[in-house]
């Protein structure tokens, strides 16, 4: 599958650029403009495993762009900022504020740049640092990147950290989860609500681009509003989270015919990884 090179080579790329800022860093901004939140969430969660005396933050872009970060400009080593494909304005508004406050930034953005944007870049490229990616392969790539960054700042402190190396090996789990999922994935297309858990927002995040009524559990909608077929996605260490559900959706009356699921047995830090094959899966089965 040579889109699974693709994200390997482009998650070298990231974690270069990641490590050289993050390793002399000590006060670390992390920003999303649109449908994004979960990559911002999944590399907060590992720099606050990896490296426990890095203060580090995440923040809504559009929220913190003239709200918060005038005032805490000269608090913050490096911003990373992440986005989505229809977020430019917030892009253009986001750039502007850590510009002004002189913010050294990682921008990881889609490969699709506008002439406007790169003219705003190229004027200000001492501060902004831009990694441009496949569109189809944007999040699983930090994902990936983020892992290994983790495991370089750890430097074997963390356990946890540790035990996940083995799992970056992605080409190697391509054809166990196409086989073991092949039915979910040849009947995505008629699920007409997928419902996904905390850790895998990022694949949510990705279903709602692809067009699909994703929705994040616990379930903060009327359940009769829901409309199936369900899938479900989630990890094993939420799946109290899911059966909560599951009982509830029977006394709804909807029956277990109308439901599909994938659970991802692995760690949560690893589980989106898993979700983004599979999503790569079905574009291009």
């Amino acid at each position: 599958m040579g889109s699974i090179k693709r994200v390997e080579e482009e998650s070298e790329k990231i974690y270069r650029v990641l490590y050289n800022e993050l390793s002399k860093a000590n006060n670390i901004a992390i920003l999303s403009c649109g449908n994004s939140k979960g990559l911002a969430q999944h590399l907060f969660t590992i720099l606050k495993i990896a490296k426990t005396n890095m203060s580090v933050f995440f923040l809504d872009a559009d929220y913190a762009y003239n709200i918060l970060l005038p005032y805490i400009g000269e608090e913050i080593d490096v911003a990373i900022l992440f986005t989505d494909t229809k977020s430019s304005k917030c892009l253009f508004r986001i750039y502007q504020s850590l510009l002004l406050s002189g913010i050294k930034t990682i921008a990881l953005v889609h490969r699709i740049l506008s002439e406007e944007e790169r003219n705003i870049i190229k004027r200000y490229d001492e501060y902004i640092t831009v990694v441009e990616i496949d569109r189809d392969i944007y999040r699983i790539s930090i994902l990936h990147a983020n892992l290994r960054l983790g495991l370089a700042l750890s430097k074997g402190s963390s356990a946890r950290i540790e035990r996940i190396a083995r799992e970056l090996e992605v080409a190697s789990i391509v054809e166990e989860l196409s086989k073991r999922y092949y039915r979910e994935i040849n009947e995505l297309e008629r699920c007409r609500t997928i419902l996904y858990t905390k850790s895998l927002q990022s694949v949510g995040e990705e279903l709602s681009e692809m067009g699909f009524n994703s929705i994040e559990l616990p379930l903060m909608k009327n359940i009769d509003t829901i409309q199936k077929p369900v899938l479900m996605i989630y990890t094993t260490v939420e799946e109290h989270i899911v059966n909560e559900l599951l009982m509830e959706f029977m006394r709804k009356g909807i029956s277990k015919e109308d439901i599909l699921s994938i659970r991802i047995n692995t760690d949560p830090f690893t589980a989106p990884i898993y979700g983004h094959i599979l999503l790569l899966l079905y574009s291009y089965k």
